[in-house]
């Protein structure tokens, strides 16, 4: 996988709009997407149907498979990840931060403002799965990512399974 230009960056931003619904719907992807990603960027997964979909903060978890966090969300639940739940999960301890990263673990991306805005897993030491927005699942170097994503990460150990549980325990308590 090779690093992204600013111009690459700016591209993808450009396409993981939410005006672009040809993001996410996955006819229009494949009619309209795929030909145009960059080489820099492969698609896992193209984007699920509306009833299956999850964000990248719900991937990031490990929780796209549970039917609590699947299906047709709105940009209030990505706020909700982004601005509270992800941050208290830090602050509170449940989610730790570490400057090794190792495959599995977590990367958080933080814009200049210092809003999360993406998550995914780190593969190996520069390259990540992750989900973007309601599109496709797609394996990228770090940087190698839209824009407006931010050019600030923090890396989190990978939850364990009492980790996960009580995230979920926590999550249900603040909705």
């Amino acid at each position: 996988m090779h690093q992204c230009s600013q111009e690459i960056r700016n591209k993808l931003s450009e396409i993981v709009s939410p005006k672009n619904e040809s993001w996410w719907t996955p006819e229009l992807f494949e009619k309209n997407v795929r030909n145009i990603l960059p080489h820099e960027i492969e698609i896992v997964e193209p984007p699920p149907i509306e009833q299956k979909q999850y964000n990248c903060f719900i991937f990031a978890l490990g929780l796209e498979n549970d039917k609590k966090f699947v299906g047709n969300h709105s940009s209030e639940d990505s706020a909700f990840y982004q601005l509270s739940f992800f941050p208290k999960l830090i602050k509170s301890g449940l989610l730790t931060i570490t400057i090794t990263p190792a495959p599995g673990d977590l990367i958080l991306y933080k814009n200049e403002k210092g809003v999360m805005t993406h998550a995914g897993k780190m593969e190996s030491s520069d390259i990540v799965i992750s989900k973007w927005s309601w599109g496709p699942l797609v394996r990228h170097n770090i940087w190698c990512v839209p824009k407006h994503y931010g050019n600030k990460i923090i890396y989190c150990n990978k939850p364990d399974d009492i980790s996960l549980t009580k995230i979920i325990e926590f999550e249900e308590k603040l909705l």
